[in-house]
């Protein structure tokens, strides 16, 4: 065997340079939902999965163009859950097949398009939030304390607030508010 060869077989394919061709077919193929090792495990003219990690740190734009595709497929994802919703209801697929597989596509659709598909955080509540600062502003090495810091906090309607709309001193135990 040719030494070439030998150290194709030893370390996998040789390192293919950026090619915005190549480049694109990924990102393309990326979009249309299929994962990225499938992709390369299929076509051979495409490089190793540790050349593509390269090609992200190294550059800019072919990262961001790769996180685009990443988002792109979290939307042929919600297409995929379609159709498998779609099997379940003719019968071609058991329901609980089914619903293992919507959970875990519903899964990478958050993680590859959160601000969509993530789960939404909502939070409320009412009350009173004790709130302490402490403002400090270093000279040097040494930490020297501000005085006569003001907080401005804008008004809030409910239990931080009288009717009248002066603030409610609840220190005190035992005042109705």
């Amino acid at each position: 065997m040719a030494e070439t060869e030998q150290q194709t077989k030893a370390t996998g394919r040789p390192p293919i340079p950026y090619s915005q061709d190549v480049a694109d077919e990924i990102l393309n193929l990326i979009a249309d939902g299929q994962p990225l090792t499938r992709i390369l495990k299929q076509n051979k003219q495409f490089p190793q999965v540790t050349t593509i990690y390269k090609w992200l740190k190294q550059d800019k734009v072919f990262a961001e163009d790769y996180a685009r595709a990443c988002e792109d497929r979290a939307e042929t994802r919600n297409d995929q859950i379609a159709e498998i919703v779609q099997d379940v209801l003719s019968g071609k697929v058991d329901p609980q097949a089914g619903r293992v597989a919507i959970d875990a596509i519903k899964w990478q659709a958050a993680h590859e398009k959160p601000n969509k598909y993530g789960d939404k955080m909502e939070i409320s509540g009412s009350g009173v939030v004790g709130l302490t600062i402490n403002v400090i502003q270093r000279f040097g090495d040494k930490p020297a304390e501000i005085e006569d810091a003001q907080v401005i906090v804008p008004e809030l309607p409910g239990s931080c607030h009288s009717e009248s709309g002066q603030p409610v001193d609840n220190s005190k135990s035992g005042q109705k508010r």
